[in-house]
Formats: C-alpha cells, sequence, structure tokens
C-alpha cells in the first residue's frame, strides 16, 4: 500500500503557501491581562492577573489578604485550580463556571472553609 498519497509534501508548497499554514496554526490571541474589583458577599474583592489559550494566572485580594491562583481554562470560559499563598504554599482549590446572565459562580474550598460565590465575570476572561 502507497501511503505517500496520505501526507502532504511540504517542499512541493511554495514559500508563501507554507508561510500562510505556519500562520493559521497560531491562536487567535495570546496572553490577556484579566481584573476585577468589586464587592462580594460584604467583602472588597480584587483580582488581577493573566490569561492564555489554556491558562490563567493571578492574585487575588479580599480584606486584605492577598493569595495566588492559577487554573485551566476551558472553551467555554470555567476555570478550576489551585489556590496558594504568595510564598507557593497550596491552601486551597476552585473552580468557577461563567453564566450567560454575566455573572461568574465560583466554588472554592481554601484553608478549611468551603463555600460558592457570584461574582461578575472579570474583564478579559472570555474572548470577545
Amino acid at each position: 500500500m502507497n501511503r505517500s498519497r496520505h501526507y502532504i509534501r511540504l517542499t512541493a508548497l511554495p514559500a508563501c503557501s507554507l508561510a500562510a499554514l505556519v500562520a493559521t496554526a497560531r491562536p487567535v490571541w495570546s496572553v490577556m491581562p484579566i481584573s476585577y474589583s468589586g464587592t462580594v458577599s460584604g467583602q472588597t474583592v480584587t483580582f488581577t492577573g493573566q490569561r492564555d489559550i489554556a491558562s490563567v494566572t493571578g492574585s487575588v485580594t479580599v480584606a486584605g489578604a492577598t493569595v495566588s491562583v492559577t487554573g485551566t481554562l476551558a472553551v467555554n470560559g470555567s476555570v478550576s485550580g489551585t489556590v496558594a499563598l504568595p510564598n507557593g504554599t497550596r491552601i486551597g482549590t476552585f473552580s468557577a463556571q461563567p453564566s450567560s446572565s454575566g455573572n461568574l459562580t465560583v466554588t472554592y474550598s481554601v484553608d478549611g472553609t468551603s463555600g460558592t460565590l457570584t461574582a461578575p465575570v472579570p474583564t478579559g476572561l472570555l474572548p470577545q
């Protein structure tokens, strides 16, 4: 059986076609900033960070205490990941799901406390 017919011969492509093929393999966007500042469940909350095609990283400050978050980003904008102290010690996990109403429902378990909260979707989390 001749298997060569199943493969593209890159040497037969013109240079401009090869460049177009490589250009289309890149993600639509790379690193994007994310931010949120507001009141959630009576507490002042700020989040600053960034996202790329598959992950979210940043810092969350609640009532003056700052933690780091790192998560995996799904195509629909949901995120799941870990919460850590500034020194890197892992203290919990979280998952967040955006809704059609423009809110983000966050379920967390941090330092022995679990709960769910709702906040607006941070600017930059979802692609435009």
